[in-house]
């Protein structure tokens, strides 16, 4: 909630292009703040779906880079012995 607000604030500051986006976030990241102190059963367990989702969008993501990096990695020693 306080983060939140911080960014909110720090957006009036900002002179950037991504000024909306952190008004936008800044409200979200309140709201969802308060949300959570008046509703803490609730909060935690949406907590743990939103944890669950970010680790089975991040995990393939993750493999995935880790991949492309190899074939890289791969390609680069290929290209030096030549």
């Amino acid at each position: 909630m306080v983060r939140g607000l911080f960014e909110f604030i720090a957006a009036f500051d900002y002179h950037g292009s991504m000024r909306a986006l952190l008004v936008v976030v800044g409200i979200i990241t309140a709201l969802a703040g308060v949300f959570v102190l008046r509703h803490p059963l609730t909060g935690g367990i949406a907590f743990a779906w939103v944890l669950g989702i970010y680790g089975l969008i991040a995990g393939p993501v993750a493999i995935a880079l880790g991949l492309q990096v190899k074939q890289l990695q791969e390609q680069s020693a290929t290209n030096k012995k030549k």
